[in-house]
């Protein structure tokens, strides 16, 4: 198992860089705030914080249900979109096209 201060600052790193691809604009020190301290900065809007606090969710369900070393499944693939799309949008963690999965 991987030290606790690695897995948070992977947790920090992940989710602001993830986020900041997608146009978050939530600093890294403001991304240490909410997942390291539990404490939202003031000037964090509703929406770019739930984007934040879902990824580390998502890294977080990845990394305790040994997921990295089991077959990826659809099943897995929707159960990481369901927590990183909670409280951002109501099709969360469904397929709502009939496509050919390679």
């Amino acid at each position: 198992m991987l030290p606790d201060k690695y897995i948070a600052d992977l947790l920090v790193r992940m989710s602001h860089y993830s986020n900041a691809i997608e146009n978050n604009t939530i600093t890294l020190p403001e991304t240490v705030s909410i997942i390291v301290h539990s404490v939202i900065p003031n000037n964090v809007s509703l929406r770019e914080f739930y984007e934040i606090d879902n990824h580390q969710y998502a890294m977080e369900y990845v990394l305790s249900a040994n997921i990295l070393e089991e077959k990826f499944s659809i099943d897995t693939l929707l159960k990481m979109h369901e927590i990183l799309m909670d409280k951002l949008h109501h099709e969360k963690g469904s397929l709502n096209h009939n496509i050919m999965l390679f």
